[in-house]
């Protein structure tokens, strides 16, 4: 595989400790989204300007902030320093925590892996926690939720494979996963919705479109067979409120067409970076095919 294909998609983690003992917001989607911007900033300012102004399918996501081990304690109900209420964490000295991004596009991939990456600085602050940066990677072996790929890489196996392709995605939701259809907001992943989002982003951001008629055969051919979900909020700016479902949901083709469970398929792979649903730079959306 080239470097410039494997430069194309890439999940970061990045392992943080906090440098002193900190009480803040539970969701701290928009920190890391602003920590995001400027660090792409400091390699390119007027990127970083784009970025955040003009694409309406953003070429990255952004997790929340979250701890490796389960907290002693969990969040709790209190008020912001405005005095709103909210859902309150606390980070202790000692603890590791970790954050998410992923690129979507070979322009930003190769400066985020060439310029940002290398010159980390080795303190960040989200809100009021100042972490130190302990650990980076973009390696699957080294953590599940970090990787490097290619479109081509991604839709090769299925497209071009000889094996029959999967009638089955099992999916796992693991930041709560919603959507805006018909001028409302729907907190469920039905079928149509799920892969006509991934679905938008590849065709944004992929040297190669997938054929638009996938978001039909999603809603007329695609059922869940099987799911586990359950309902979460997350609290934004001015005390909004967005839910969406978190957990495990199995989708499964009616119609066994190869065409079109190949083309789901490398969807449902694509997940793994992209995320799905709104606020995906915020800390929602983040999913992946469990199969694979």
């Amino acid at each position: 595989m080239s470097d410039r294909r494997a430069r194309e998609l890439c999940a970061t983690v990045i392992a943080l400790t906090p440098m002193h003992r900190a009480t803040f917001e539970a969701n701290q989607g928009r920190a890391v989204h602003a920590l995001f911007l400027r660090l792409v900033g400091q390699a390119d300012p007027g990127l970083s300007e784009r970025l955040h102004d003009e694409a309406q399918v953003k070429p990255f996501t952004c997790s929340n902030v979250w701890r490796t081990r389960p907290a002693s304690s969990p969040p709790r109900a209190g008020r912001d320093e405005a005095g709103r209420r909210s859902m309150l964490t606390e980070a202790a000295l000692g603890e590791e925590w970790q954050v998410r991004f992923t690129t979507l596009s070979g322009d930003l991939t190769r400066l985020w892996m060439e310029r940002v990456l290398p010159a980390l600085p080795s303190e960040v602050t989200l809100s009021e926690a100042t972490y130190r940066v302990i650990g980076t990677t973009c390696s699957a072996e080294e953590n599940s939720w970090a990787g490097a790929a290619s479109y081509a890489d991604l839709a090769a196996p299925y497209l071009l494979g000889s094996a029959p392709p999967p009638t089955r995605w099992p999916f796992s939701f693991v930041s709560p996963t919603a959507f805006h259809s018909g001028g409302m907001t729907v907190p469920l992943p039905l079928p149509d919705l799920l892969f006509g989002s991934l679905l938008d982003r590849w065709n944004a951001w992929s040297p190669v479109a997938l054929n638009p008629e996938i978001r039909r055969y999603a809603q007329e051919c695609i059922a869940i067979s099987r799911y586990t979900l359950r309902s979460r909020a997350l609290r934004f700016r001015e005390n909004s409120v967005q839910r969406g479902a978190v957990g495990r949901c199995e989708y499964v083709a009616l119609n066994r067409d190869r065409y079109w469970c190949s083309a789901t398929s490398v969807l449902a792979a694509y997940a793994f970076y992209s995320g799905a649903g709104y606020q995906t730079t915020q800390g929602m959306g983040t999913c992946r095919w469990t199969e694979r």
